[in-house]
C-alpha cells in the first residue's frame, strides 16, 4: 500500500474522500444539519483544509487515492488567519451564518482539549471513502508521518469525532 504527500493536483481527490468519510459523520452532521446542502457543504470546507494541510507539507494521499490525511506539525496551526477567512467566505453561502457559528464552535471546543503542554503531531483529519475502507488505505496515510514520530520520540494526537 503506497502513500505519498499530496500536491496540488491532489487537493480536488483529497477533498473528495474526506467528505466521502465525513459527510454522515457526526462532524458532518453538526456542523450542515441539513442533508439536502451538507455534501456541498463537507466539500467546500475540506477543500479549504486540503489546501491548508499542503501547506503544512505533513498530509498524505495514497495511491489509489481512496486515503488522505491532513497532519500539522509540532506548534503549528492548520490555518493561518487567512485560511480561517476563506474557510468561513466557503462555508457561509452553503450552510448559512448558523454552519459558521457551528464551525466555530466545535473550533473553540476541540481547541480547549487539545493538549498545549507538549509539542507534537496533530493528526487533525485521515479519511477513507466508503469503497476502500477496511483494507489497510487509512494506515498507509498515517504510517510515515508516525514512523517519524517514533523516530524522533514525539507524541502523535488525534481527536475521534465517533
Amino acid at each position: 500500500m503506497d502513500s505519498r504527500l499530496i500536491t496540488t493536483t491532489d487537493l480536488d481527490d483529497v477533498a473528495d474522500v474526506l467528505t466521502n468519510a465525513f459527510v454522515t459523520d457526526p462532524t458532518g452532521e453538526f456542523l450542515f444539519p441539513d442533508p439536502v446542502t451538507r455534501t456541498a457543504g463537507m466539500r467546500a470546507w475540506f477543500a479549504v483544509m486540503a489546501q491548508a494541510g499542503l501547506r503544512r507539507g505533513h498530509s498524505y494521499v495514497s495511491s489509489n487515492r481512496l486515503a488522505a490525511s491532513l497532519w500539522v506539525p509540532p506548534d503549528t496551526n492548520l490555518l493561518d488567519k487567512a485560511s480561517g477567512a476563506k474557510l468561513i467566505d466557503a462555508v457561509e453561502p452553503i450552510g448559512g451564518s448558523d454552519s459558521v457559528e457551528r464551525m466555530l464552535a466545535l473550533g473553540e471546543a476541540t481547541g480547549a482539549l487539545h493538549p498545549h503542554h507538549t509539542p507534537h503531531f496533530y493528526l487533525m483529519f485521515v479519511g477513507v471513502a466508503e469503497v476502500g475502507r477496511g483494507r489497510g488505505w487509512g494506515s498507509s496515510v498515517i504510517s510515515s508521518v508516525l514512523k517519524m514520530c517514533d523516530h524522533m520520540q514525539f507524541p502523535a494526537y488525534l481527536e475521534a469525532t465517533t
